[in-house]
């Protein structure tokens, strides 16, 4: 509620969290992460979601990498062993506490130009986790890919069960839906596929986002001819989807799953536009670039590499190509499919073998619920898979 994050930012500045510090968030999506969150955000610093999963270690770098002065967490927080001795921590059960008696409206200062957000992400040019900056115009920045990608409207009933504290969770499953007045739901706890069928049922959802991983864990729990669901767009990223569960949702509720493409760094890239309904999706493509972005296949030297070979997903930014650190191909239609991190690509005896196409097809076998595909070296042929 407004009154509530406002009272939240007057509490922070109450104890002389300035301009531009950092909050540290680590709990499960509930109105005390969403208070937290946005009154941050009000109050003009800068949130720190942490997975609510985080053993000590990475909770630690992310408080003394960020700078943080507050831990917004819960009392499981406190026995996981982490030293908490340079931040200032309040746990949920005295958060009605920290801001009862705070006034209930706030003046805003910031600035489009100002941090919103520090997003960890796993990183793909360092080792360790990387704190990417989000800005307060980033939420201008999310809306082509909200409505032309994502297919929002005003009127959708939308989940997505992704934790906030990972990027799709964060922009798509929370910021793009209310920015644009939409109802969003999200999942807290332990994932349970029975938990979440009852919740699309209940809530009466019609557009739902989620990774292609939750979408197969409800494909074989055989659940879903136990419910009413009204789903009417459906959209996946973090990973690429089986062929089978591809079937299966179009066959179940007589509409294709949308795909979405991009990353931490670099934002919404390449999409199946689920804001067209003319548009032609094809299973298992990652889609086409998103308007206003330049996205090319680039090889090791830099240069763009034919079409129907296999070259890296890059973004041309600031005149320069930002490397993704995804393997693709561009067919005919200028649709892109996913070949796997550049990394993971195995060349065997001369031979370019795509995991992700080995997995899909390991995948259909009836006795397989999960697979991933490796290289592995091997003295005649470099590598096999």
């Amino acid at each position: 509620r407004d009154r509530w994050s406002s009272q939240f930012a007057n509490a922070l500045a109450s104890m002389a969290v300035e301009f531009g510090d950092r909050v540290a968030i680590m709990l499960d999506p509930c109105i005390e992460y969403y208070t937290s969150l946005f009154g941050t955000m009000k109050r003009g610093a800068i949130a720190v979601p942490c997975y609510n999963q985080f053993g000590p270690e990475a909770l630690e770098f992310r408080l003394k990498d960020s700078g943080a002065k507050v831990l917004i967490t819960d009392e499981k927080t406190l026995r996981i062993g982490a030293d908490l001795s340079n931040v200032t921590v309040i746990i949920t059960d005295d958060f009605k506490n920290f801001i009862r008696g705070h006034r209930e409206k706030y003046e805003t200062r910031t600035s489009a130009k100002d941090v919103a957000v520090y997003q960890y992400t796993s990183g793909t040019t360092r080792k360790f986790p990387e704190a990417v900056k989000h800005y307060h115009r980033s939420v201008v920045t999310l809306m082509p890919a909200a409505v032309f990608g994502r297919g929002f409207k005003f009127g959708d009933r939308y989940f997505c069960p992704s934790n906030p504290a990972w990027g799709p969770g964060l922009r798509h499953g929370t910021l793009s839906p209310l920015a644009l007045g939409i109802a969003a739901g999200a999942y807290s706890g332990k994932f349970d596929v029975e938990v979440l069928l009852e919740g699309l049922q209940e809530f009466e959802i019609d557009n739902i986002g989620a990774a292609p991983t939750v979408y197969r864990m409800i494909k074989n729990s055989d659940l879903i001819s136990s419910f009413n669901l009204k789903i009417k767009k459906m959209h996946y990223t973090g990973e690429p989807m089986d062929t089978n569960t591809f079937e299966f949702l179009l066959k179940t509720f007589g509409v294709p799953p949308h795909s979405g493409y991009g990353s931490t760094e670099a934002g919404a890239l390449i999409y199946q536009y689920a804001g067209f309904k003319d548009w032609d999706v094809k299973p298992g493509s990652l889609g086409k670039p998103m308007p206003g972005v330049e996205v090319a296949l680039i090889d090791e030297q830099g240069k763009e590499v034919p079409q129907g070979t296999t070259g890296e997903i890059a973004l041309k930014r600031r005149g320069q190509w930002f490397r993704v650190k995804d393997a693709a191909v561009v067919d005919e239609d200028g649709y892109y499919w996913h070949k796997g991190r550049v990394d993971d690509v195995i060349i065997s005896a001369g031979w370019t073998i795509s995991p992700t196409e080995v997995e899909d097809a390991i995948q259909k076998h009836p006795a397989v619920l999960e697979v991933v595909v490796i290289g592995v070296p091997d003295k005649d042929r470099g590598q096999i898979v």
